[in-house]
């Protein structure tokens, strides 16, 4: 006995633990062959954190001067926390390698967390109930997350912690949770309003009770955290002494219709990390609202109706499961094939509104399944069954017995998670419509906070909704061995679309550029060698590849990507691009009211986010007719050397001198390094 039940509570940790290590398994089988996203991780990120590691620098002050960008580096605070997590893994090990063993705790800690909280809310004494919390755990754990900050995958662990110090119980789990969060979260992206609502329910306890809770405790402990893994922040907020080149971010805000547009992109489409809850949960928990609804509806028939059914002799002769599985099919057929009908297809053209009327393949499913078994279990006959009878057994569903409680509670649950996903993804929206920009100009705290990341929230509310709508569906259907059919389906639907959008294989299919093929060390090796003097004496400039590569090569540039960088530098590299960025509205636009990514842009080229700096496929090759780059302040910021990927046209012209082509491309286009790069030496 002793032993089955060790084995039921250590399996599903067990399989967790494979399931997730077999996500990673591609990284690890390809090693740095292998692919990871380019966008915020290899252009930044990762030279980032390769600086930090490599440096002595880790607890230098604030404004110390570290890295391989601008002449004489940037301030230590720009630059990752030294008290992270992830910066800890990236000090153990190789970048590539650290980006794996990063992925596979991230992971880990967005399954069990998950398990231990859908545990402690569901209670999983059945085995659907059981299948449902791994399954969705499983979900929560392959959700394309951010590789930065586990502050969204450790969601489930610090509501875990608020909900038992909620219940009154505060001990040495809920206090280690709360103290390690910070430390791989981020106080700016998502740690803030978790201070913000312990503090809140703090407060709501306080008022209800007129007594201390422990909430108070917990309260003071995450916020003592967040101060101490985060000092550089604080410090910075409460004494200054960097003019950053954020103060200039200018943002006039969108309209009306783009905001309407950005709400209902995040709440039927989903945010960042649920790009795919449109597919099966935003769906699955639809339709268990439906069904809800339908539920109620059916107590409060009105008496007559059902009267005239029980009485109606003409009834008693048409087996009632065929008649009702006959009218599904039709509705469905009728559906599947006169929807896009000529007649009916002016009919919604008249009516645009009724739109909504197109239910989808999944709705109809369940909603047939639910119907079919309102059929069996009422069981119904006119010829015996008195209408009172009739209408207890269909309000059956709906009732609460000591023998078979309604979860009324995780009905409210998921009820109010589904509406806070509402309101969280139309505050998000209009957070930057312009009348609301307008607004907030006038109070300056509420520029410098940006709300917009309350989405962060909504892939572990959108996980928990779906695991309480499978809990519900389960109960409707009654039928032990459907729902675990049907559990295992929806769920299965999920993690195969979720393993579809693997990171690994999307962004194999948007570059085809692989980690070790970005960063290209032979060809880099292979430059140096061929340039004068020792690569740390000079700066250079990078056109058509981020300056990323070249800072994780060792080459100092003066070009780069930083979150948080001074002012003063923003303003002297824009004398060194501004006649080339005024040839395009949108390029200057992008420099002067955001202005982190400060590259040596061509207006003749996309911006970077298209494809057009990390793409393998370039034909025809590119070429800079006419780059206007003003020589003098390009020199004046200690550039040495560009080096270009497109070839600019116009090099005589500016005093630029050719040192040579390098490539290590291989016998066929896709062996060796992507970039075919020309050096170019500036005059003087």
């Amino acid at each position: 006995m002793l032993q089955n039940q060790l084995f039921k509570d250590v399996f599903p940790w067990l399989l967790g633990i494979s399931a997730v290590f077999a996500y990673v398994y591609p990284w690890v089988l390809a090693g740095e062959s292998g692919y990871i996203r380019i966008h915020d991780s290899l252009d930044s990120h990762m030279a980032w954190i390769k600086i930090l590691t490599e440096s002595n620098f880790w607890f230098a002050s604030n404004l110390s001067q570290v890295g391989p960008i601008a002449e004489h580096g940037m301030p230590r605070i720009s630059y990752p926390r030294e008290l992270s997590v992830i910066t800890w893994i990236y000090a153990i090990f190789d970048p590539y390698w650290a980006y794996v063993v990063n992925q596979f705790v991230l992971r880990i800690v967005a399954f069990s967390g998950m398990y231990i909280f859908l545990k402690s809310i569901i209670q999983p004494d059945q085995n659907a109930r059981s299948l449902i919390v791994f399954g969705v755990s499983l979900c929560y754990a392959f959700l394309p997350f951010w590789a930065w900050t586990g502050g969204v995958a450790s969601l489930p662990f610090i509501f875990y912690a608020l909900f038992r110090i909620w219940k009154g119980y505060i001990g040495k789990t809920e206090v280690i949770i709360l103290i390690l969060y910070p430390f791989y979260s981020s106080t700016v992206l998502i740690g803030m309003f978790i201070i913000g609502i312990v503090w809140l329910l703090a407060l709501i306890k306080y008022l209800k009770y007129r007594q201390m809770s422990p909430l108070i405790v917990g309260a003071l402990i995450i916020t003592a955290a967040h101060l101490v893994v985060d000092y550089r922040l604080w410090s910075h907020l409460f004494f200054g002494g960097m003019i950053s080149h954020r103060v200039d971010m200018v943002f006039n805000g969108y309209s009306f219709s783009d905001s309407w547009a950005s709400a209902k992109q995040i709440f039927f489409k989903g945010d960042w990390a649920v790009t795919l809850h449109n597919l099966v949960i935003f769906k699955v928990t639809s339709v268990t609202l439906i069904l809800l609804c339908i539920n109620l509806i059916r107590i409060r028939i009105n008496t007559r109706i059902i009267s005239f059914i029980v009485k109606s002799k003409s009834w008693q002769q048409i087996p009632r499961l065929l008649l009702l599985i006959i009218l599904i099919s039709i509705i469905i057929l009728s559906y599947s094939g006169y929807w896009n009908w000529p007649t009916v297809e002016t009919f919604r053209e008249a009516f645009p509104k009724l739109v909504f009327l197109k239910i989808t393949s999944a709705a109809l499913i369940f909603t047939s399944i639910y119907f079919i078994w309102i059929d069996f279990s009422t069981r119904i006959s006119a010829q015996t069954t008195t209408l009172e009878s009739w209408q207890h057994r269909l309000g059956s569903g709906f009732s609460i017995t000591k023998s078979e409680p309604w979860p009324q509670g995780l009905i409210l649950a998921m009820v109010l998670l589904f509406f806070s996903s509402i309101v969280i993804s139309f505050y998000a929206a209009f957070w930057n419509w312009s009348t609301v920009v307008s607004f907030r100009q006038t109070f300056p705290i509420l520029m410098e906070v940006n709300f917009t990341r309350l989405t962060f929230f909504l892939p572990f509310i959108w996980m928990v909704t779906f695991a309480l709508a499978l809990v519900i569906i389960v109960r409707l259907i009654r039928i032990p061995i459907m729902g675990v059919f049907l559990v295992t389906l929806v769920i299965g639907m999920q993690i195969k679309m979720e393993l579809d959008n693997h990171e690994y294989t999307m962004e194999e299919k948007r570059t085809g550029i692989t980690f070790q093929e970005f960063f290209s060390e032979d060809l880099f090796e292979k430059i140096e060698k061929s340039l004068p003097g020792d690569k740390k004496s000079y700066l250079v400039g990078s056109i058509g590849i981020h300056p990323s590569v070249l800072q994780y090569n060792g080459f100092r540039t003066a070009d780069g990507y930083l979150s948080f960088y001074p002012k003063a530098y923003k303003l002297k590299f824009r004398k060194a691009v501004i006649n080339e960025f005024s040839k395009n509205e949108a390029l200057l636009s992008y420099f002067d009211d955001w202005g982190s990514r400060f590259y040596f842009f061509s207006a003749e080229m996309k911006c970077p986010r298209d494809g057009q700096y990390c793409s393998r496929h370039r034909h025809p090759p590119q070429v800079i007719k006419h780059f206007d780059l003003d020589i003098p302040a390009t020199r004046a910021l200690g550039v040495k050397y560009l080096f270009s990927v497109p070839t600019i046209s116009n090099a005589t012209e500016l005093g630029l001198t050719s040192m040579g082509t390098f490539t290590t491309l291989g016998p066929t286009w896709d062996t060796g390094s992507p970039w075919v790069i020309t050096v170019y030496r500036l005059p003087g």
